[in-house]
């Protein structure tokens, strides 16, 4: 089984990532499991999967900043139009050539453009793997990309394989 992982942009997406991958290895010990994590490059978040021994894809993202300043104002300009588009690019070329059986994306503004691609390829419609794009955000209901990312999904929280 092959199995996307996608979110970050901080700690508190990617050590839950982690700690589902720790499970799901314990508890499908006879599977052949091909774990990748597809998100922004970020060193701290690439020691913490090399450790786990999980393979890394590194994809352009951008944020939507809420607050107003001129910087961050040209900075979502920036991500709106040159870093999200490029970085769904680069999922739906990962997304098409890995084929994956299931997608579980821990939300965060890394994973925007692999839910999306998703969604754009079909994933979602794929009688073969029942659709599978999981998204699983503990505050879906108040943070934003967590309202938008549940709009693309099949199933709203990791119920087993």
């Amino acid at each position: 089984m092959k199995i996307i992982f996608t979110g970050g942009g901080s700690g508190g997406h990617l050590y839950p990532i982690i700690a589902v991958i720790r499970e799901l290895k314990k508890s499908c010990p006879g599977k052949e499991l091909s774990i990748i994590y597809i998100g922004p490059k970020d060193s701290i978040s690439d020691a913490a999967l090399m450790a786990e021994d999980i393979k890394i894809k590194h994809v352009l993202s951008g944020k939507i900043r809420r607050y107003f300043s001129l910087a961050a104002f040209f900075q979502n300009i920036i991500d709106l139009f040159i870093m999200i588009p490029l970085g769904i690019c680069q999922s739906f070329i990962y997304i098409f050539v890995l084929n994956p059986d299931l997608i579980y994306s821990k939300c965060g503004y890394g994973s925007y453009p692999i839910t999306i691609s998703a969604w754009v390829l079909g994933v979602i419609n794929r009688p073969e793997n029942n659709g599978r794009i999981v998204v699983q955000e503990v505050v879906c209901f108040f943070r934003a990309h967590g309202k938008g990312g549940d709009r693309f999904s099949a199933v709203d929280a990791f119920l087993g394989i």
